[in-house]
């Protein structure tokens, strides 16, 4: 569940939904959402905000305690965002500063995963080389000190396809070309691939191109996992993407259905645009139909 939204964010749903955006009632649907009873059987972890981390409910428990006294593992985003790499519109992930302090903050509030995201342009003419190279070594240098500090990873890998008419072929080749590299990165700092996850978008052709099937996107995209990622990688997370919710959740169906004998776990991420409604049932002081509504995620 990524429950992670900046504080404007959330504060924009909610004033949306017609609550007022206070900390206090940001805090009250924190408490909502990582206190949903049972919220182990929907969901292994969810990832959180770091104001979320300053905060204790009634009982004096933190956030991350929350979680764990669910069987939730707590998250946190470990990256500082993207900046341009080169003069070509790619970007790479800042954040490397200071990122074993950062760990070892996050540990001690209890948290005990952590994402970091990369970001690759996928287009006819794009992902340079030098891109691929210089985000896969950053992403298997942040696992390193992610991992040494006792939180297990999750490598974010953003396929950004804003323009072109290029085919779902030239997506699968792009991402194959990407993950395998990640894994070699990964292997040469000796990260444990156990405690890594993979968090991915599904292979979709260009926007101006024709919209794939959900069949034709399940197959390329599994495809290109049973091609790069060994057996040892603990899990792989479908992100929505930029597509409607509704067509996420056919194609994360899809590829979970076309994955069936593998052997890791393929699960998607509840991201900001499926709780929304969930939020607005919130904001509205109906806690039942909201509840409701989080459980049929």
């Amino acid at each position: 569940l990524d429950a992670e939204s900046a504080g404007k964010e959330l504060s924009a749903c909610l004033e949306t939904s017609g609550m007022d955006p206070s900390e206090e009632n940001r805090q009250k649907w924190r408490e909502f959402c990582y206190g949903f009873e049972n919220l182990k059987e929907y969901c292994s972890a969810v990832l959180m905000e770091e104001e979320a981390l300053k905060f204790t409910t009634d009982d004096g428990r933190s956030l991350p305690q929350v979680l764990s006294d669910g069987g939730v593992m707590s998250a946190m985003r470990v990256d500082q965002g993207f900046v341009p790499l080169n003069s070509f519109g790619e970007k790479g992930t800042e954040g490397m500063v200071m990122l074993e302090e950062r760990c070892q903050d996050f540990y001690e509030s209890g948290v005990r995963l952590a994402k970091w995201r990369t970001q690759v342009e996928c287009n006819l003419e794009m992902p340079t080389d030098v891109s691929v190279w210089e985000n896969t070594d950053c992403l298997a240098r942040a696992a390193r000190i992610c991992q040494a500090n006792g939180l297990a990873f999750i490598a974010e890998i953003q396929t950004s396809q804003n323009t072109g008419s290029h085919s779902i072929e030239r997506t699968a080749y792009v991402c194959e070309k990407f993950y395998s590299h990640a894994i070699r990165c990964l292997n040469e700092y000796d990260v444990n691939l156990e405690a890594v996850a993979f968090s991915i978008n599904t292979c979709a052709a260009g926007p101006e191109a024709v919209v794939p099937l959900s069949d034709q996107v399940a197959t390329y995209t599994v495809r290109t996992l049973q091609r790069t990622l060994p057996p040892a990688v603990g899990a792989v997370l479908l992100l929505a993407g930029d597509v409607p919710a509704q067509e996420a959740v056919r194609n994360a169906k899809a590829v979970q259905d076309e994955a069936g004998g593998m052997t890791w776990k393929i699960a998607p991420v509840y991201g900001l645009s499926l709780l929304n409604p969930v939020i607005a049932a919130f904001a509205c002081g109906e806690e039942g139909p909201a509840r409701d509504l989080l459980q049929r995620l």
